[in-house]
C-alpha cells in the first residue's frame, strides 16, 4: 500500500485536468506527477528509502506539494513542520522525528537550526532562489535533468506516511503518526461523502502543513483528480478575487473565516461557482450558518476530528444535518460516549466522547 497511488490513479485518468494552481504557475496532473517522480529519483540519490523521513518546512506552495508525494513515493514518512515555528521548536521537532533530509523555505532559513543541533538531517533542501544559496541543495536545481517517471515504493499498510505535529496545549508539540491505511482510509471516505469529483476546483490557504488541509484538501484533491488552488494565507481581498478568477467550487474554512466573509463586499460573486462549503476547528455558531444560507444559499457541513483520527472522526451532514451537533461516524471509525471513570455509556448519555479508526 501507498498513498502515492492516488496520484498515480488521477494521472492515469485525468492527465490533462489541472492539478495544482500557485499564483501564475500551474501543473496539469501529467505534470504533477513528473515532478513528483523527479523529486523522488533526486531523494533516492540523496539515499533516502523506505522508511526514513524527510522534513518540509515551509508555508503553502506548490513544492510542498511535490514534495509530499516524492517523499511518499520512495516508501518515505513525510515530516510536516509549522512554518510559523522558531529555531527552538524547530531544533524540538527535527530531533524528535529525526529526518535525514529537511526541505525549507527561503524565507524559513532563518530558523534552521544549525547541523550540530539536528545531527540526523544530512541534506537541506532550499525552496527559493538557486542565487547565492550556500544552505544546501536548491530545490528545482535538484531535480533539474531527472528521469519523470519512478517506481513507487510500497508499504505494509501500518507503515508511517506522516508525521503530523499537534498545537502542543499540554507541553511541548506532540508528533502523531499516521499510517498509509489511516490516510488512505480517511481520504477516500471524505471524498466520497463530501461528494468531490474531478470537475472540482478547491482552494486552500489553510495551513498544509495542518492536518485538516494535508488530508481533506489536499489529499482529497488528489484522491478524485480535482484541482486545488493554493494560496499562502489567507486574506480575505486577495481569497476572493482568486475564487472570482479560478472558478473555485469548493471552500472549506474555519468559524472565524466564514464570519469575516459573511459581510464582506463582493462575496456573492466569488461564490457564484461554489457549489460546497466545510468547516472545521470549532463548532459553528448556528446563528453564522443561518446567516450563511441565506446570503449563499450553502449549507455549511460540518465535522469532528483531531490529528489523531487523520483528522476526521464525523461528519454532520448533506443528507441529515443537525445543528449543533458534530454529526455520526465516518465509515471505518468506532465512537464511544464514556463517562468521568472511562466507562462506556448506553446512547442517549451525555458526557465525555472517544473515538478509535478501524484500518
Amino acid at each position: 500500500m501507498n498513498l502515492a497511488d492516488a496520484l498515480d490513479r488521477s494521472t492515469i485518468f485525468f492527465p490533462d485536468n489541472e492539478a495544482l494552481v500557485d499564483g501564475a504557475r500551474r501543473w496539469t496532473y501529467r505534470e504533477y506527477r513528473q515532478d513528483v517522480d523527479r523529486f523522488a529519483h533526486a531523494l533516492t540519490d540523496l539515499g533516502v528509502g523506505r522508511g526514513d523521513r524527510v522534513g518540509l518546512f515551509m508555508g503553502n506552495c506548490a513544492e510542498f506539494c511535490i514534495a509530499f508525494y516524492g517523499i511518499l513515493k520512495v516508501g518515505g514518512i513525510v515530516v510536516s513542520l509549522s512554518s510559523t515555528c522558531k529555531r527552538g521548536e524547530i531544533t524540538y521537532m527535527v530531533t524528535h522525528s529525526e529526518p535525514r533530509v529537511l526541505v525549507v523555505s527561503e524565507a524559513s532559513l532563518g530558523e534552521v537550526p544549525s547541523r550540530v543541533d539536528i545531527p540526523s538531517v544530512e541534506h537541506v533542501v532550499v525552496v527559493g532562489s538557486s542565487a547565492g544559496n550556500t544552505a544546501g541543495h536548491s530545490f528545482w536545481d535538484l531535480l533539474a535533468g531527472r528521469p519523470d517517471r519512478f517506481a513507487t515504493v510500497y508499504t505494509d499498510r501500518e507503515d508511517g506516511a506522516e508525521i503530523i505535529y499537534t498545537g502542543g496545549t499540554t507541553g511541548a508539540a506532540k508528533g502523531v503518526l499516521l499510517t498509509h491505511s489511516n490516510v488512505v482510509s480517511n481520504t477516500n471516505t471524505n471524498a466520497h461523502i463530501s461528494g468531490l469529483s474531478p470537475d472540482d476546483r478547491l482552494i486552500c490557504f489553510l495551513p498544509l502543513y495542518h492536518s485538516f488541509a494535508q488530508n481533506f484538501i489536499f489529499n482529497g484533491s488528489v484522491n478524485r483528480g480535482s484541482t486545488l488552488v493554493i494560496l499562502p494565507k489567507f486574506e480575505i481581498e486577495s481569497v476572493l478575487r482568486t475564487m472570482r478568477e479560478e472558478r473555485v467550487t469548493r471552500w472549506h474554512a474555519v468559524p472565524a473565516i466564514y464570519i469575516m466573509v459573511l459581510d464582506a463586499p463582493g462575496a456573492d460573486e466569488a461564490f457564484a461557482n461554489v457549489s460546497y462549503c466545510f468547516s472545521a476547528a470549532s463548532s459553528m455558531p448556528g446563528e453564522v450558518a443561518r446567516r450563511w444560507k441565506e446570503r449563499f444559499g450553502l449549507p455549511i457541513n460540518e465535522g469532528y476530528g483531531l490529528t489523531e483520527s487523520t483528522p476526521s472522526a464525523t461528519y454532520n451532514h448533506q443528507y441529515r444535518h443537525k445543528e449543533g451537533t458534530v454529526g455520526t461516524p465516518i465509515d471505518n471509525v468506532e465512537v464511544q460516549i464514556w463517562d468521568a471513570q472511562d466507562r462506556p455509556l448506553p446512547p442517549a448519555t451525555w458526557a465525555r466522547s472517544s473515538s478509535r479508526a478501524r484500518t
